[in-house]
């Protein structure tokens, strides 16, 4: 038995007998401190006893250390971060403010907050070199920190220290959590060199000060696996295109990534887009705090913020933004590069959409069986919009009549509504003005049937590309009669529309980009579990005068929309979290006490599996997935698409994702 290890029991067995069973948590009651040394730091962090269910199913008591809120990197506002190497003595008993956003955590907001946790096993050598495991929170680039109680690193440190001891694993690792700008403060377009994206920039940071510095907690430098979900996961993908790029150098940020959740056909802004975002955004502050956006305070900051990214102001930007889908997430970073630009490529950080990038290091994608619910739920209601008795008259809204088809002129007048809006920028102005130019173009007298969702995937996709017409051909997606709820109505479109856009965001974007891959080998996961709870809290968060800002409850019904279309523990963006990092939390915070056994057992064994080298090496072949069935099985699937994801259009001979790709549904749009 190596030292650590012996050392490791005996305590365990010590603090064991002064914790308290029902914790989960528990300092030492004798010295809490723990000290990690380098040539120029000390190092002082906190011994924590963490209770977890061992895998011979015994509840045990296992020692880590944790070093909170270590500074990687330092920042002014809209400048990028510069790296920080620890010096003289560091407190790192507390975790760090979290960066300024809109999200219902009450942890300290400001912007000091390029902060990193670490978690690693007590008592072992400073030259270890342990593998390390490096989290990039998601939250669509608005919301998140590293210290969020669903993704702290201390229960799978501990796993991996008892797993080490029973002889499940040969040896233990290192947590890291991190956190980087959001919202305007984390993307914001700039016209110097180095562009605009800050938060992706401070990423790097920390990778950076990881690789440097991680060798004086035990960690191994060269052993470095980043994972990351929702934006996490994009901003993996990002830095691995825009890497290949800076001077020419080797790619040095991680060794191994895990991307969860990763919305690979989803686009990002170009940047005339992300400049109409600044622009919308600096006239607004100048009416509503006559200053510009540099002299805000953060709580106006997070103000404007929740303006520009209020839902009626997204379903604007799918008329206006390049290409459409990029205003889904208004604060993603943005793509700096402009065509004929080319000699910018080494001072920028982004140069190419997400699906075209070839990735750097060995990667596993993940996605989970409805993601899309996260942003797709804003339109779920207007599918009901037909819906009539046995007499033909409509059961909602009929004060807005029931004609069989929607003419030209309806959408034009639609345009010109939107016109009338005063909160436009030029740039939205100009490009409505160019669709009804296309509109009035059109040699036909109707335009659309009244059946919305032959509507709604074209306005979301674009008009003048083949991803939603194409897409709407397949029987797969294609359009049901929705003057009835069941029997193939209503519900069954909506039912389309999800899978329409989890296929082309996620599952077969996903797909598409791992056939594509010609330097390293990537694994595909699909997680389909069905969880006792929802990890996306039911949103009941309505304004008190609707007539006052009658376009303000879009927001919070969009919330109620998805969390009730989660609320049934169904696979969401997120659900996978409780299981990876075993945390009975949801994405508020909030304590989730009623865990099924299917639950529990899951959570043990995944939370396991995410951390071993045996989730990269089990799926060698990128057309065979791995997945977490609805009952919590993990199911090899070979030739996946071929055998298990089959189209049910009678033209297609393919696999569904395949048949996507070969008739130019995927991506066609970011093409435009």
């Amino acid at each position: 038995m190596k030292l650590f290890t012996r050392t490791l029991v005996a305590t365990t067995i010590a603090m064991g007998l002064a914790a308290c069973g029902s914790d989960d948590k528990k300092e030492s009651p004798v010295d809490n401190s723990a000290v990690v040394y380098s040539d120029n730091a000390t190092i002082t962090g906190v011994a924590e006893t963490v209770q977890i269910t061992n895998i011979n199913g015994e509840t045990e008591n296992v020692q880590i250390e944790a070093y909170k809120g270590l500074r990687f990197a330092k920042a002014e506002r809209f400048q990028h971060s510069q790296l920080m190497s620890p010096k003289g003595d560091i407190s790192a008993k507390a975790f760090g403010d979290i960066c300024p956003q809109t999200s219902a955590s009450i942890a300290t907001q400001s912007e000091d907050c390029l902060n990193l946790n670490i978690w690693r096993p007590a008592n072992i050598e400073n030259d270890r070199k342990l593998p390390v495991y490096v989290f990039i929170h998601g939250g669509s680039f608005e919301t998140g920190s590293g210290s969020h109680k669903l993704n702290r690193g201390d229960v799978i440190v501990a796993q991996s220290v008892s797993d080490t001891t029973l002889g499940e694993r040969t040896e233990p690792f290192i947590a890291v959590t991190l956190n980087y700008r959001l919202g305007m403060l984390g993307s914001l377009h700039s016209e110097e060199a180095t562009g605009g994206n800050y938060g992706l920039g401070d990423q790097k940071r920390a990778l950076e000060w990881v690789k440097s510095n991680i060798d004086i907690f035990g960690g191994d430098s060269t052993n470095v696996t980043v994972f990351g979900q929702d934006a996490g996961a994009m901003s993996i993908g990002i830095i691995q295109q825009a890497t290949a790029n800076e001077d020419d150098k080797q790619f040095d940020y991680f060794d191994r990534a895990i991307m969860q959740s990763n919305p690979i056909g989803l686009a990002l802004k170009d940047s005339s887009a992300a400049e109409s975002v600044k622009n919308t955004i600096t006239e607004f502050a100048a009416q509503q705090y006559q200053t510009t956006l540099d002299k805000l305070s953060v709580e106006e900051i997070v103000e404007v913020q929740q303006i520009a990214n209020r839902a009626d102001k997204k379903l604007i930007g799918w008329f206006t933004s390049a290409p459409n889908t990029s205003s889904v997430m208004p604060f993603a970073p943005y793509i700096e590069v402009e065509e004929g630009d080319e000699n910018r490529t080494g001072q920028v950080q982004v140069v190419e959409q997400p699906y075209q990038t070839q990735f750097q290091v060995p990667t596993v994608l993940s996605y989970n069986k409805y993601d899309s619910s996260k942003f797709a739920s804003i339109l779920d209601l207007t599918f009901l919009y037909n819906l009539s008795d046995d007499d033909g008259n409509p059961l909602l809204i009929p004060e807005l009549g029931f004609d069989e088809s929607i003419t030209t002129e309806d959408v034009l007048g639609l345009m010109d509504k939107l016109l009338e809006r005063d909160d436009l920028s030029l740039s939205q102005r100009l490009a409505i003005i160019a669709a009804k130019a296309v509109v009035e173009g059109m040699d036909i007298d109707v335009t659309i049937r009244q059946n919305l969702y032959n509507v709604i995937p074209r306005l979301f996709f674009g008009l003048l590309n083949n991803t939603a017409s194409g897409a709407l051909k397949l029987a797969d997606y294609a359009p049901n009669d929705d003057k009835q709820l069941l029997d193939d109505g209503a519900l069954s479109n909506i039912t389309k529309y999800h899978k329409l856009m989890n296929d082309v965001i996620y599952a077969c974007a996903g797909y598409s980009v791992a056939q594509n891959q010609e330097r390293v080998p990537v694994s595909l996961y699909q997680y389909d579990f069905k969880a006792g709870f929802s990890v996306n809290p039911l949103d009941l968060d309505f304004p008190e005068d609707v007539k006052q800002d009658p376009m303000g409850i879009i927001d919070p019904l969009n919330g109620t929309l998805k969390s009730v279309g989660c609320i049934a523990g169904k696979a969401c963006n997120s659900a996978e979290l409780p299981f990876v990092f075993n945390k009975n939390y949801n994405v508020n915070e909030q304590k989730m006490l009623s865990l099924s056994n299917s639950d529990k057992a899951l959570q043990q064994e995944m939370s396991r599996r995410w951390f071993s080298d045996d989730l990269f090496s089990h799926v060698s072949d990128p057309r065979d997935v791995m997945v977490v069935t609805n009952e919590g099985r993990f199911d090899y699937q070979s030739s996946w698409d071929e055998q298990y994801n089959q189209s049910i259009d009678p033209s297609v001979s393919t696999g569904l994702c395949t048949a996507l790709g070969q008739q130019d549904i995927l991506f066609d749009y970011m093409s435009m």
